[in-house]
């Protein structure tokens, strides 16, 4: 198995798919390290805004994405009974895509392994060291090593950690649950919120 790449990006969500196509298409060595065996399953992020959109339509994508998800031309703010209007926007896509994180993730997946990005799955990193000339990567699979590596691994990044970066935000005040469901008869509103005493 090849060990050495130009950049080596911790971490196979969006932002560190993206990252490595872009790369890829700059012309660099991309290799994608990701803790998991398997994409995610579960519910994450829901959304995808018109400026991502546009970026995904300046590559040619942005099919790909809107054939999976359904356009919501508002949004709420702090969850307050007026909602956001998106139509003033100037774009072509002047509303936020509800999609799964895991369609998104699929998508990514798989523009990235058209461009050739080399995706390891399972394969964990535990520690980073840069002597200079070199970053290497620790794993449970053994040392990767490139000229640059980045940190798109999540909020317990291993990468800012080892990187002496210190968590520059609050800890969460609140829990939240998120499913995907079928409703039999679901409600008029794109988007429901709903808050009492109890949250």
């Amino acid at each position: 198995m090849k060990m050495d790449f130009d950049v080596v990006v911790v971490g196979a969500g969006p932002v560190g798919l993206w990252l490595a196509c872009e790369l890829k298409l700059a012309g660099a060595d991309v290799a994608v390290l990701e803790r998991r065996t398997e994409r995610t399953a579960q519910s994450r992020a829901l959304t995808i805004h018109g400026r991502s959109l546009e970026v995904f339509a300046l590559r040619g994508l942005a099919e790909r994405f809107l054939n999976a998800g359904k356009p919501i031309p508002t949004g709420h703010y702090a969850v307050l009974d007026t909602r956001l209007d998106f139509s003033p926007f100037d774009t072509r896509f002047p509303y936020t895509l509800f999609i799964p994180q895991a369609l998104t993730e699929e998508r990514l997946e798989t523009r990235a392994a058209e461009l050739g990005v080399v995706i390891l799955r399972g394969v964990a990193a535990t520690g980073i060291v840069d002597d200079g000339s070199r970053v290497c990567i620790s794993t449970d699979s053994g040392e990767f090593s490139g000229f640059f590596v980045v940190g798109a691994d999540g909020a317990r990044s291993v990468v800012r950690e080892q990187a002496g970066i210190s968590y520059e935000g609050a800890e969460a005040r609140n829990s939240m649950m998120l499913a995907d469901v079928v409703l039999a008869s679901p409600p008029a509103k794109p988007v429901v919120s709903v808050t009492n005493e109890h949250g």
